[in-house]
């Protein structure tokens, strides 16, 4: 073996330091143009996940109604005072734990310090009504459907794009699971 053959051998056998850094560079450009492409589609799936855990926590809403008589748990709207009830406890009670279906992907800090991403709305109507026979009235009103009233709302505006500016997901009483405010 000749020298020139084992000069050609050792410069064929990798890449060159330049050559790796046009590939990392081009990697990076092709990073950087990509990741606003994609967080339109990240924000729009947290979304779709938060509905599904609004909608997961609706049915043991429901499931309760069932056991209780079509009454409503009265609470509190979230679990800030450990004196009286919270939502996500009395459904522990009665047999729906929800797991993570309490936490909205969306949600960084709430979740860490309360355990719940999602208002309880009728929690204000139990606690603006003068007695539970009142608040029994208003939940028959929305069950013949005249109120298309929300349960579960997202605490914060975590979504952005909803309707009026409200970037809050709902479940609603009727059962669907839409932005708050949407008809």
């Amino acid at each position: 073996m000749n020298t020139t053959d084992r000069q050609r051998r050792r410069t064929c056998a990798g890449f060159t330091l330049v050559e790796l850094l046009v590939v990392i560079g081009v990697i990076a450009l092709l990073i950087g143009v990509a990741f606003p492409v994609l967080k339109p589609a990240l924000s729009k799936s947290k979304r779709v996940v938060c509905l599904s855990n609004l909608r997961q926590l609706g049915v043991g809403f429901q499931a309760y109604r069932d056991d209780h008589g079509g009454a409503v748990p009265i609470c509190q709207t979230l679990p800030v005072d450990p004196a009286r009830p919270a939502l996500n406890t009395v459904l522990a009670d009665d047999g729906f734990e929800g797991g993570k279906a309490w936490r909205c992907p969306s949600d960084a800090e709430l979740h860490k310090s309360i355990g719940v991403s999602y208002e309880y709305f009728l929690g204000m109507m139990g606690m603006m009504a003068d007695s539970p026979k009142d608040l029994g009235k208003l939940v028959s009103d929305m069950d013949r459907g005249q109120g298309q009233m929300p349960v579960l709302i997202d605490a914060d505006g975590w979504h952005p794009g909803g309707p009026n500016q409200v970037d809050r997901n709902a479940y609603y009483f009727d059962g669907r699971v839409d932005w708050l405010g949407a008809e």
